[in-house]
């Protein structure tokens, strides 16, 4: 899944997985009582075939190499339009955003 997180090397890879999985638990959890009207249907249904060819797609399909890499990223980007977005604090979130965007600077330059 090296496509996924782009330039991100390392030990870095873990800490970026388990923002898109906090954002993705946050905001199951913060909506849901009403998970399915603030779903938007068909984006999710988009992205899990897109991650489900990522995860059953053959790594390599007669001269494409890493074909099954190259639906993740979409899928993951897919998934995150597709829910709604968790209900923080709009101070907790910009922190949040903040910190991420600039390890992911600090760690791809240089």
């Amino acid at each position: 899944m090296d496509a996924t997180f782009g330039s991100l090397v390392g030990s870095l890879e873990p800490v970026v997985l388990g923002a898109i999985a906090l954002w993705i638990v946050a905001s199951v959890v913060s909506h849901r009582g009403e998970l399915r009207r603030a779903v938007d249907g068909r984006l999710a249904l988009l992205a899990g075939i897109l991650l489900a060819l990522a995860l059953l797609s053959p790594d390599m399909y007669l001269n494409t190499v890493r074909f099954a890499q190259r639906w993740a990223p979409v899928g993951l980007a897919t998934l995150h339009l597709a829910l709604p977005a968790p209900r923080v604090s709009p101070r907790l979130l910009r922190v949040g955003v903040g910190g991420l965007v600039a390890l992911f600077s600090l760690a791809t330059t240089g």
